[in-house]
């Protein structure tokens, strides 16, 4: 369909509504969410180009609102230091590599987590093996984010080892979206991916994207811990599940 045409619009606006809505209460799924839907009615490249805009400006309002951005640059540094440049490399291939096969693998390691997680022996990363695992994270993420834009469940994934609060959480997911989402932006604009049509339309999903987030910011504010775990674990299972399907 037509970007412009009334009908486009209307649709990926209440898509990125929706999802926004979602990244309020749990501090991700606008881009895990709005994306596949909106590729319904446009190329999957146009869909990841139009999310720059409210990806950056959401994400920098979230790590602010979360009250967490100090601590989660000292707890995080390792894994930010190489989460950069990992992304550049990834970026690299981004044309190159199959998003689809790379998406079913992170799927079935998702669902495998999330499933581990109804178990008493579900993974638990302790604070001081941080030292170790933060910078492999980094890595891992920064080259499959980089070359598919699908990083954001192994992050998610790793965040919830950690047994973070939710306010850490959503403040710590903010920052490394941050961090993964402009390089692979930038090299979307060097792709020559961005029209004028597309930059403008980018830039008023920022509406329905702040509006979202402040609606979903309400309902976490009344959701327990244990409940939050629960909703991020049950829309995590659903993302490996969704990527899964897309991939076979």
């Amino acid at each position: 369909m037509e970007l412009l045409h009334p009908a486009t619009l209307a649709f990926i606006g209440c898509a990125y509504l929706l999802s926004s809505v979602v990244k309020g209460v749990t501090g991700f799924g606008a881009l895990l969410i709005a994306v596949p839907v909106m590729s319904i009615v446009l190329e999957p490249a146009t869909a990841i180009a139009l999310t720059s805009g409210s990806v950056l400006v959401s994400n920098l309002w979230q790590l602010h609102d979360s009250g967490c951005a100090t601590w989660a640059l000292r707890r995080f540094w390792s894994l930010l230091l190489v989460l950069l440049p990992a992304t550049v490399i990834g970026s690299q291939f981004l044309a190159l590599v199959d998003a689809r096969l790379s998406g079913g693998v992170i799927g079935v390691i998702v669902v495998l987590y999330c499933v581990s997680r109804a178990f008493p022996l579900g993974l638990s990363i302790a604070p001081d093996r941080q030292r170790f695992t933060d910078p492999l994270v980094g890595a891992v993420v920064g080259l499959i984010g980089g070359a598919t834009i699908l990083s954001g469940s192994v992050l998610i994934t790793y965040l919830l080892a950690l047994k973070l609060n939710k306010n850490e959480f959503v403040g710590a997911i903010a920052l490394m979206y941050l961090v993964n989402s402009i390089p692979i932006y930038l090299t979307l604009s060097y792709f020559g991916l961005y029209s004028l049509e597309e930059l403008v339309v980018s830039a008023a999903l920022i509406v329905p994207a702040l509006l979202g987030f402040s609606l979903g910011r309400k309902i976490r504010d009344r959701v327990s811990q244990v409940r939050f775990d629960q909703i991020v674990t049950v829309l995590l299972t659903a993302i490996g599940f969704l990527l899964l399907y897309r991939a076979f």
